[in-house]
């Protein structure tokens, strides 16, 4: 049994993919599962127990070139052809990935949507509360693959293991609680606003002594220096230095993450990391923390949720109406 599951992007979405491939493993106990993912991504997923191939695709280099993006789809398919598929799910539905499920030859295919080739479909529906574990499940239960229990994220395969002391710029204390902060997320619309992640951080870090250290990719820097520079207690800025497994071997060692809805977000939850995340314009019974200990920040505005990448009403009030305090104390109750 050949099985192709097809999930480019993002990278929390890639997180809450992975509970996918044990249900698989549960029913096909010898079937070779091959994963299309985003090439940022692979890394997350290459040493997967469940997953035999990776074939990672570079969209984020070649969007703006369009021979060098049809050579890549060129490349990938020939990839994906290289196995004849029984299965292939697309838990994506978006064009770019309902492209090369319908090329993969599979001789059945299921996925999001309504496209006329699909042997099994669901439609969208972006307004539902029900999270995205879930939806890949029934995705899965399209092509009568039973779900028996609810199979947990697994990352376990990328982690490098780290000590935070050796990023700190200060001396860190057995005794200082490690707090990762994650100010930015891939919308404008769902990232924390630097007076209120700051002014958070100094709460907490006046109730309990704390390191805190400012997460983020390298061309995040300028929103993340805003964040860096309103702590005024220990911290280090390791925006651009961690990589993938870098990333998941530190939250795995952190005591707290703050953050908003976005890919560390999924990997904490992954590692059972307690975590305070902030929501906004976004679901969190859709695209919030799947397992571990967390606590939701939210208001309960009529636009919500919009799931739009900027505020159609322009003054994102759903994050900015919210005070320190909303954080604050919801993360002293995790971190005691």
């Amino acid at each position: 049994m050949n099985i192709l599951v097809i999930r480019t992007s993002s990278l929390g979405d890639v997180v809450m993919t992975t509970p996918a491939f044990a249900a698989l493993k549960a029913e096909y106990p010898e079937c070779k599962i091959t994963y299309l993912v985003d090439d940022r991504f692979s890394g997350l997923v290459k040493n997967h127990p469940f997953i035999d191939r990776v074939i990672p695709i570079r969209w984020l280099d070649n969007e703006k070139k369009p021979f060098q993006l049809l050579k890549e789809i060129k490349k990938t398919l020939r990839l994906i052809k290289l196995e004849k598929y029984d299965l292939a799910f697309d838990f994506q539905g978006l064009l770019r990935s309902v492209v090369f499920l319908w090329l993969s030859g599979a001789k059945k295919k299921f996925g999001r949507g309504n496209w006329i080739f699909l042997s099994g479909k669901k439609p969208h529906n972006r307004k539902l509360p029900k999270h995205n574990v879930f939806q890949n499940q029934e995705i899965l239960s399209l092509a009568g693959i039973s779900i028996k229990k609810n199979y947990g994220q697994n990352i376990s395969g990328c982690i490098q293991e780290i000590n935070p002391g050796e990023w700190a710029d200060t001396h860190l204390q057995s005794f200082d609680k490690i707090i990762a902060v994650n100010p930015w997320t891939a919308w404008p619309s769902k990232s924390v606003p630097a007076l209120l992640l700051a002014g958070a951080c100094n709460e907490i870090g006046d109730k309990i002594r704390s390191h805190f250290f400012v997460l983020g990719a390298k061309s995040e820097m300028k929103y993340a220096l805003e964040v860096f520079k309103l702590i005024r207690h220990p911290k280090s800025l390791l925006t651009g230095k961690l990589g993938l497994g870098e990333l998941a071997g530190f939250l795995k060692k952190s005591s707290l993450l703050i953050t908003g809805d976005t890919g560390p977000m999924h990997i904490a939850s992954a590692l059972a990391t307690p975590q305070v995340a902030v929501f906004g314009p976004t679901h969190p019974l859709r695209t919030g923390p799947y397992e571990g200990k967390f606590e939701i920040i939210s208001t309960d505005l009529n636009c919500m949720p919009c799931f739009k990448r900027e505020c159609p009403l322009g003054h994102r009030d759903c994050i900015n109406s919210l005070e320190t305090w909303h954080i604050s104390e919801k993360a002293i109750k995790l971190l005691t």
